[in-house]
């Protein structure tokens, strides 16, 4: 019978050591320093459409597109090509700078290591269920502007119901 210390004690196979990772989580003692740090990044969103954008002149308004709103894939998805993704979508393919901005804590513990983690008080502000304009992803704490939001879907797909005025530059053939 398969029990649940088994199963962690044999989950990443024959080379993990569980018990040399305890020892050195035992090792670095408590935390005894935590400082909060955020980086400003740059995400690219990707979205396929059929219509040429010179009969919208580059203008892409939200309320005529599907749900009300613009869809982006980005390189945060794991399950698929973003890029690929959106450029199957139609005939052009946008190609969208978004600022973000990264957060997390710098944690010391006692036999001086440090760690890039996300506190539980940043986890909480990320809601997988709705909308929301904040993702947990990996070590860090990812925030989008104002007007924009991971969606609710488990792809985590970017959404805005922001009017975007875009440069032609911005833009190419699939």
């Amino acid at each position: 019978m398969m029990t649940f210390k088994y199963f962690l004690e044999n989950l990443f196979g024959d080379d993990f050591d569980i018990q040399k990772w305890r020892d050195e989580i035992k090792a670095r003692g408590s935390i005894v320093d935590k400082k909060r740090v955020s980086e400003k990044a740059q995400l690219k969103l990707y979205h396929g459409f059929n219509q040429d954008p010179k009969t919208f002149n580059y203008l892409f308004d939200p309320s005529k597109s599907e749900q009300g709103l613009l869809w982006f894939t980005h390189n945060m998805i794991r399950n698929y090509d973003p890029y690929e993704y959106a450029a199957s979508r139609g005939k052009y393919l946008l190609t969208y700078p978004l600022e973000i901005l990264k957060v997390a804590d710098i944690v010391t513990y006692e036999n001086g290591t440090s760690e890039r983690m996300v506190s539980n008080d940043l986890s909480n502000l990320a809601t997988p269920t709705e909308n929301s304009r904040n993702l947990v992803f990996f070590d860090s704490l990812i925030v989008l502007p104002e007007n924009w939001f991971f969606t609710y879907k488990s792809e985590k797909f970017i959404g805005t119901n922001k009017i975007l005025k875009v440069n032609p530059n911005m833009i190419s053939e699939t």
